[in-house]
């Protein structure tokens, strides 16, 4: 789980200060006000900490990277994350980002520095700390062969410390508005596997975890009412194979889905693009590992009104039984009717400072407003009583 976030000179970002998280966390404002860009750090770490290289995540579909700094300033980003491992340590984790301006060139992005410490016996410790080619590793001074100021170091050093601590920044599952992509059609080559594809997560989750790929049809019949169940089948069974020659026959899946009261099989596309995301999100949720943080960028998108209180039932459930760490973003007024106080992020955008985060019970109003609305008020409650 990450327990603590600050984001320095990113996007809309000044200074969010230090953000404590919790199990759940819900972050609410007005459109632009910076909940994406909350989310997008933390993509933006996840994709690092898996060895990408800053400047392919930031491709040069933007005009001018110079637009991911805080209103064009040449000052650094800084992106701070405490965490507990999958090895139930706790760690800090700091880096930085440099804009390197190269004239007649394109722009170029660096990591000038980070580093790493873990907590044990009472006292923080540097697991290594990193400075342009200056390497601290572990209290003892070091000179790789050649530092890559373009990755995040323990994405390709190799030592299993590191290791294990960046497993669980790289298990971060992020789903924006634009993820899903869609299927174009109902055979998934295991070679070709995307799991921003709603068919390819089913075959990858059956493949992981058929006690979870039963369970999760079961969480999807509670809030979709015609949905029957998915059915994942090798090719090389069904065409017959010898046993023996299907380890040299290319993996590939049929993936079909059945819908109560009809005997039909469908393919993903014949589903609601809002019963399609939220699938795609159940399915997400079983398939990661325990312990993980996954965030969804407005949840309340596709999600028919209807179903809100049960999906979002289905959420909470699904995050105590599997140790999930739950991020999302809203402005959904429906959406806060079923969301509690304490669950709550404001993200409000100030001419002067930029984006700022506040826990709504963090709030010096939230105390007096909570004599007058009582303990079982919801999220909605507190912002329709014009305090906040």
């Amino acid at each position: 789980m990450i327990t603590k976030v600050r984001f320095t000179n990113f996007a809309s970002i000044k200074d969010s200060g230090v953000i404590v998280l919790d199990k759940i966390n819900v972050l609410i404002g007005k459109n632009a006000s910076g909940k994406s860009n909350f989310i997008n750090a933390l993509t933006l770490t996840r994709d690092l900490s898996r060895g990408e290289d800053i400047n392919d995540v930031f491709p040069d579909i933007i005009l001018s990277k110079r637009n991911l700094f805080y209103r064009g300033q040449k000052k650094n980003i800084e992106i701070f994350l405490e965490f507990i491992g999958f090895d139930k340590k706790l760690y800090r984790f700091r880096y930085e980002i440099r804009l390197q301006e190269k004239k007649d060139e394109i722009d170029s992005l660096v990591i000038p520095s980070e580093s790493l410490e873990a907590f044990s016996d009472g006292n923080w410790s540097f697991l290594y700390k990193r400075n342009g080619n200056d390497l601290t590793f572990a209290g003892q001074k070091e000179i790789p062969l050649k530092i890559n100021n373009k990755k995040l170091l323990f994405s390709y050093f190799d030592d299993k410390t590191l290791h294990d601590a960046a497993k669980r920044l790289k298990s971060i599952f992020t789903i924006k508005n634009t993820d899903l992509v869609p299927d174009r059609g109902p055979y998934v080559n295991i070679s070709e596997l995307n799991l921003q594809k709603l068919n390819h997560l089913a075959v990858k989750l059956k493949k992981n975890n058929e006690a979870d790929f039963r369970d999760v049809q079961e969480a999807v019949k509670k809030i979709i009412p015609y949905f029957e169940s998915v059915r994942v089948s090798d090719l090389r069974k069904i065409l017959n194979y010898d046993v023996n020659e299907i380890e040299n026959i290319e993996e590939q899946y049929l993936v079909y889905w059945r819908q109560k009261f009809s005997d039909l099989a469908f393919d993903s596309k014949t589903l609601s693009s809002g019963d399609q995301r939220t699938i795609y999100i159940l399915f997400a949720m079983f398939y990661l590992t325990k312990g993980s943080t996954i965030s969804i960028e407005e949840i309340e998108n596709g999600i028919h009104i209807g179903r809100v209180s049960s999906f979002l039932d289905q959420i909470r459930t699904s995050a105590n039984n599997r140790d999930l760490q739950i991020i999302i973003s809203t402005h959904s007024r429906e959406i806060l009717n079923h969301i509690f106080p304490k669950e709550v992020i404001f993200c409000k955008l100030f001419e002067e400072d930029g984006t700022t985060y506040q826990r709504l019970v963090d709030n010096k109003l939230y105390r007096i407003v909570e004599e007058d609305l009582g303990e079982s008020s919801s999220a909605r409650d507190y912002i329709d009583s014009g305090y906040f």
